[in-house]
């Protein structure tokens, strides 16, 4: 998006526009290098086929942007353990490449990872009450005109399901269950189980 022409999309956070500052994009997936310590390596593994790989590491990597998923899927055990980076992928002081780092939160201080490993930390809340509500009344405007987000809203309430409204897309899920009609609040796994019928509905419709 951020290289493409005729980007006429607002961009409120400025994302797009940072995403402009580079030519590079690598995704390694940490749960396929379990026991690979550097960075570099994980990229050479992955990205095997491009040649120039090397020289875009030497020469322009401050243009890359590395996105590392699954932090607390990865695991490394060496007697030799470099002070500053006890528990990340090791990565090369000398590169100047930005590094984003997805993890479970238990990983983060499972590692003892200090702040000056960290240059940002974000941590995902999930959904407040009022994004909820909005999500609410947006979806079943969408499905069903003639059905009252004040309703859902109150349906949603309920213990057995309002833990699970933090996380967007099982929120949608639940409003999806409850303008159909099929929101079953007896116990957590009819809930699933919903959802899960709901999916396959979609895919084989």
């Amino acid at each position: 998006m951020a290289h493409s022409d005729g980007h006429n999309k607002d961009d409120e956070f400025e994302g797009v526009n940072e995403m402009k500052k580079f030519d590079f994009m690598f995704y390694i997936s940490l749960r396929h290098n379990i026991k690979i310590r550097s960075i570099q390596d994980m990229l050479e593994m992955r990205y095997d086929k491009i040649k120039k790989l090397g020289k875009l590491l030497e020469n322009d990597s401050e243009k890359m942007i590395i996105l590392l998923d699954g932090l607390d899927e990865w695991s490394f055990d060496s007697e030799i353990r470099n002070e500053f980076q006890a528990g990340l992928p090791g990565r090369d002081f000398t590169k100047k490449y930005t590094i984003v780092t997805t993890s479970r939160p238990w990983k983060i201080h499972s590692l003892r990872v200090s702040n000056r490993e960290i240059h940002q930390l974000l941590k995902l809340e999930g959904f407040d009450e009022r994004h909820e509500k909005e999500m609410i009344k947006k979806t079943i405007t969408a499905l069903d005109e003639s059905l009252d987000p004040s309703e859902c809203e109150q349906e949603l309430k309920e213990p057995s399901v309002v833990s699970l409204k933090q996380v967007p897309i099982m929120l949608q899920q639940l409003i999806c269950l409850w303008c159909d009609g099929k929101l079953n609040k007896t116990s957590r796994c009819a809930i699933y189980t919903g959802m899960l019928e709901l999916l396959f509905h979609l895919e084989y419709q």
